[in-house]
């Protein structure tokens, strides 16, 4: 774990919930923190990085897993990557900490999209399913993102029917999936289409007319057309 520009009292606060953490149990990782700064060789697997007061924007380019400090009145619409606010409280801190951890347990797996490939939500081909369940933070974001990930802890569902499930809107749908996909807590996968074709559907419009008239002429007793 990695602790980037942050205070000597978020420094001595981190490392005082992680020895609580790792004596708890609640655990899969022993996590150890420890300063460095992007000149540093080895790329972490935790990054936490705290932003200043007046910047939302300059976020740190790595492909870790980043916990963000921030301040109350920071509260962009769409945070993209997990937040936790100051003073840090550990029950908050230990919940997106083990939200991280069980996306790290699935690294290995390849998704049908990476993290920063485009998605077109409203294709519908792909089906939607959560990796983890999002952090409180997130789910703060907006009133209905609890309902819409309720629909989505076990199961895959395409855009449309999470639409009819959850009765919300497009636009919250698709933040609400944008966000999980920014935080690496979806999985996407694209639904197999092809299947044997029915008779009818491979029928011509002609072979359909002929049918209905067979079918009228053994209605009336008639003899099939040669």
């Amino acid at each position: 774990m990695c602790l980037r520009g942050l205070r000597n009292i978020d420094h001595a606060t981190i490392r005082v919930f992680l020895r609580l953490l790792n004596s708890s149990g609640r655990a899969h990782y022993t996590w150890n923190a420890q300063i460095c700064d992007e000149a540093s060789d080895t790329p972490p697997d935790l990054l936490i990085f705290s932003l200043p007061e007046h910047d939302t924007l300059a976020l740190p380019p790595v492909q870790a897993p980043v916990i963000v400090l921030k301040h109350p009145q920071q509260t962009p619409p769409h945070w993209p990557h997990h937040a936790v606010a100051r003073p840090l409280q550990m029950e908050e801190f230990t919940e997106v900490l083990l939200e991280i951890e069980s996306l790290l347990a699935t690294s290995s797996q390849q998704p049908v999209f990476s993290q920063h490939s485009p998605v077109n939500y409203h294709d519908t081909h792909l089906q939607y399913k959560l990796a983890a369940w999002p952090s409180s933070s997130v789910l703060m974001q907006n009133p209905q993102f609890s309902r819409l990930a309720a629909f989505l802890r076990s199961r895959f569902l395409g855009f449309n029917e999470l639409m009819r499930l959850s009765r919300c809107d497009d636009s919250t749908a698709v933040l609400f999936l944008s966000t999980l996909h920014d935080l690496h807590l979806l999985q996407i996968q694209r639904q197999n289409t092809l299947g044997p074709a029915s008779p009818a559907v491979l029928a011509t419009p002609a072979a359909r007319v002929l049918g209905i008239i067979e079918r009228l002429r053994h209605k009336m007793g008639l003899e099939k057309m040669s």
